[in-house]
């Protein structure tokens, strides 16, 4: 699933963190996922849409025990306010090549 989330004006205010984390509890809760232990593995500096953002990486399980991957960013301007890109799939079938391709088009 790759998405981006638009940020509504009152969640402009939160913090970097506390952005990133309200958008995968909302994700989660709209992809009827049960519960999900996720940590983060790293940080990756990134340009998207020509601007500088960070991309968060998380892995863990889901409650079936399915390996899962997300790429969370950090705001970024789009064309009708800010967003979050918000990238999840199992490990299983991930490939980074295609993401990295993808990422890399985004004008």
């Amino acid at each position: 699933m790759i998405l981006f989330a638009r940020i509504t004006p009152e969640n402009s205010k939160l913090g970097k963190e506390e952005l990133r984390l309200q958008v995968q509890r909302i994700l989660k809760r709209a992809m009827g996922k049960g519960d999900v232990h996720l940590d983060l593995v790293e940080q990756q500096d990134a340009i998207i849409h020509g601007q500088a953002v960070t991309l968060y990486v998380y892995e863990g399980k889901d409650d079936r025990g399915v390996e899962t991957r997300q790429i969370v960013s950090d705001a970024l301007e789009g064309k009708s306010g800010p967003v979050i890109l918000f990238i999840a799939g199992p490990v299983q079938v991930w490939n980074q090549a295609e993401i990295d391709r993808f990422l890399q088009s985004i004008r």
